[in-house]
């Protein structure tokens, strides 16, 4: 069974499950991580993603993994006692400030990426998450950002379901947040409404970093 490209559920009343093997590899090859790199894991669970996120990185890197759900977080810790550089946080990833990073992974559904979310990435950083409506299939998509300018990039990696996380998305205000009408969407037009709306975001935040450096 660990090696089946099939769903394991680890909290099943609450329809949480640890994600498509064959998903996670294509987002993991999307973004790429590298020894040494800072990673944001958000929607870690039980931790098994984050193991792998740790192996990428090697001993140089370090991650900070969330998750909502205390008892998912508390078996996550356990599970991930004998990697140093990882840290769990039983807490959503969308509250606060977080650390400078070179990768945030995702793996909780949102409706837009939230702000401290790109605030954190540095230059060269990618954002990986499933674009999320209120019912229906949505999408991954990967934010990078691009040189010292600053500029959002976004692109998306195919349709799936998420069910809208507990992590809080919808209670940020942001230019982001205003989706498509209606509950149910069409992934594709979803996604290419919210990769417009994130490289205009990003342009905005360029031309506002250099009126302030002038």
């Amino acid at each position: 069974m660990l090696y089946q490209d099939i769903v394991i559920g680890i909290a099943t009343d609450r329809g949480i499950n640890n994600g498509q093997p064959s998903l996670h590899a294509r987002c993991l090859a999307a973004c790429a991580p590298r020894p040494g790199e800072t990673v944001i894991h958000v929607g870690a669970g039980t931790g098994y993603y984050t193991a792998v996120l740790a192996r990428l990185i090697d001993n140089n890197g370090r991650i900070l993994a969330f998750e909502i759900e205390p008892d998912l977080a508390a078996r996550a810790r356990e599970n991930l006692a004998h990697l140093s550089n990882v840290a769990v946080s039983a807490a959503s990833g969308t509250e606060g400030s977080l650390p400078s990073s070179d990768l945030i992974h995702v793996n909780a559904g949102a409706t837009y990426p939230i702000p401290s979310w790109l605030d954190a990435l540095n230059i060269g950083g990618r954002l990986i998450f499933p674009l999320t409506p209120n019912e229906g299939f949505g999408c991954m998509l990967l934010v990078r950002v691009k040189a010292k300018a600053r500029t959002l990039r976004a692109r998306w990696l195919g349709q799936r379901s998420y069910r809208v996380s507990e992590h809080g998305t919808k209670r940020h205000p942001s230019p982001l947040r205003q989706r498509l009408s209606g509950n149910r969407c069409n992934p594709f037009a979803l996604c290419g409404e919210m990769t417009r709306r994130i490289e205009q975001l990003g342009a905005l935040r360029s031309a506002s970093r250099r009126d302030t450096l002038s």
